[in-house]
């Protein structure tokens, strides 16, 4: 369902206004994008309270250039300071329920990819709905501080879906190891987000390349060094991560 040679996913915040949020997927379409990833897990902004210290908003050259609307224009005029956080929750839809879910799932014919699930009962119902594959993602542990980390809720959410639909997980991958723990966990495939931009933000996308490299050839490395020689392998050790033996280990 989910080609990996697709030119690239098109990652959506449902907004308030239904329109808009029709015509972004319209257009995603039409530009030749072969997945629409939901998210989810933003009703609101968190309160990032760095982002609030520094005043942090876009610089004067750059706007929001996927979504201009004169709605849109007019918030952020009225507003003192275009925080992002404001421009969020003016904008984006925070009553996001299964039934809008379905609706944009009826509206596109593009495989659709749930982002933010956390939940086993959320991953069933993800799949229920009709979703072709979901990402398990706390957002970075930026919306809510204290949700457990992503590779700690697969194993529950691998267990509920009983290989449905595909499995992604995303976020706290900063090593070939920690895609090898991932697929081990339940997954199927891991995103690459802040190692990404750091590469970006070094040398533009010679720096990504250099990541994506490092990445792949640690993947190789650890894979060998566990004495497998593909992901089907992986995926079919039970016993690769010892979570009881390291809970013992902490309680001794």
């Amino acid at each position: 369902i989910l080609n990996s040679n697709c030119c690239g996913w098109f990652q959506l915040y449902v907004l308030r206004d239904k329109n808009i949020t029709l015509d972004l997927i319209q257009r995603a379409e039409n530009t030749g994008y072969q997945g629409l990833i939901i998210t989810v897990d933003t009703p609101i902004m968190g309160k990032r309270e760095r982002d609030i210290r520094n005043g942090f908003s876009l610089a004067t050259d750059l706007s929001a250039a996927n979504i201009k609307h004169k709605y849109l224009n007019t918030v952020l005029i009225n507003e003192k300071q275009s925080l992002i956080k404001i421009f969020t929750d003016n904008l984006i839809n925070n009553a996001l329920n299964w039934d809008d879910v379905q609706y944009i799932k009826s509206k596109t014919k593009l495989p659709v990819i749930l982002k933010g699930i956390t939940r086993p009962v959320d991953a069933l119902k993800a799949y229920n709905y009709g979703m072709d594959a979901i990402i398990v993602s706390n957002h970075g542990g930026r919306q809510v501080d204290g949700v457990p980390s992503t590779m700690e809720l697969l194993c529950g959410i691998k267990k509920q879906l009983q290989n449905k639909i595909p499995i992604l997980l995303d976020g706290g991958i900063r090593r070939g190891t920690d895609i090898l723990k991932a697929i081990a966990l339940g997954a199927d495939c891991t995103l690459i987000a802040r190692p990404v931009l750091w590469g970006l933000a070094l040398n533009g996308k010679s720096g990504v390349d250099q990541v994506l490299q490092m990445l792949y050839a640690e993947f190789y490395e650890a894979m060998l060094l566990c004495g497998y020689s593909s992901v089907a392998e992986i995926k079919a050790d039970p016993e690769l991560i010892c979570w009881d033996y390291l809970q013992q280990s902490v309680a001794m």
